[in-house]
């Protein structure tokens, strides 16, 4: 059974929100409190567990203040599609600032995220790669 694998995120556009990168939220974030979140540098996501949980902030500007609205899609490199994330936690709604372009979030495990659990398919890869995107509705293909 695989417990580790590499995944890499890479942010896009969408919907007018502009991504400026993504990071590793819990030191960058402490970090930049104190300072404004001006200050926060997203230094990307290289590597991530299929397990799941790892936090990682967005950072970007004109990000729906509602939750409800914001959608996260990871779109495989592999399966060449993308999919639905699950919503935002609380914790992650309190985390967040999206007034201030700066969006928590809680990566789900792969087999959630790609509504599986065949260890054939996850096996076949070494490392799986996702563009990040977010988009104001699960049926909006605008990228």
């Amino acid at each position: 059974m695989i417990t580790f694998i590499t995944l890499t995120l890479m942010p896009t556009l969408a919907d007018g929100a502009g991504l400026l990168g993504v990071g590793y939220r819990d030191k960058e974030i402490q970090d930049s409190r104190s300072n404004g979140f001006d200050t926060l540098n997203p230094t990307g996501i290289s590597h991530a567990s299929i397990g799941g949980g790892l936090n990682i902030f967005i950072k970007g500007q004109g990000f729906e203040s509602d939750f409800n609205k914001i959608h996260i899609f990871l779109d495989s490199t592999e399966l060449g599609r993308p999919y639905l994330a699950p919503f935002f936690s609380l914790e992650d709604t309190i985390q967040s600032s999206p007034e201030e372009g700066l969006l928590s979030y809680r990566l789900p495990d792969l087999t959630t995220l790609l509504g599986l659990n065949d260890a054939e398919l996850l096996s076949k890869y070494s490392s799986w790669t996702f563009e990040l995107k977010i988009r104001k509705s699960p049926g909006d293909t605008a990228t």
